[in-house]
């Protein structure tokens, strides 16, 4: 298993969103289209179940997949029905994922759900000027890591 903040730390268990970023291009998707993709994928998550298997539920997979992590903390599933297996990296106990889209690039940081902090039931829409759509569900925003 791959180093992490703690040696204790293990990936087994369910990982929610905890920020979820688009960059798109506002001439060809409306800002209500993109709310909408990115209220269904903030619903996305990803269940450990051991040191090989994780269930992915996200728009684009569904189901449950090998898995591997390097010496960078990357991590990686099968799939033989796409060329991008690369699920994130793994730093500061959080997974960092990163996916081209139909409407343009996706970032999602995904947090073991029994390390959330505060609860809000409600998403936090914010438009950027750089036409970004940044949706946080748990807690307040988070500084850009990328």
């Amino acid at each position: 298993m791959a180093s992490c903040s703690s040696p204790d730390f293990s990936l087994e268990g369910r990982w929610v969103v905890d920020e979820l970023n688009f960059d798109f291009d506002e001439r060809r998707n409306t800002p209500e289209m993109i709310s909408q993709i990115g209220q269904e994928e903030s619903k996305d998550e990803l269940i450990f179940r051991n040191d090989s298997i994780v269930y992915i539920k996200m728009l684009t997979y569904e189901g449950n997949y090998r898995y591997a992590i390097n010496e960078k903390s990357e991590i990686t599933f099968e799939d033989a029905t796409s060329d991008n297996n690369k699920l994130g990296i793994l730093k500061n106990n959080k997974i960092y994922s990163e996916q081209n889209t139909v409407i343009g690039k996706m970032r999602i940081v995904f947090v073991k759900s029994e390390n959330l902090k505060i609860w809000k039931p409600e998403n936090f829409l914010r438009f950027y000027e750089t036409h970004q759509l940044h949706i946080v569900n748990y807690g307040n925003v988070a500084k850009n890591s990328w």
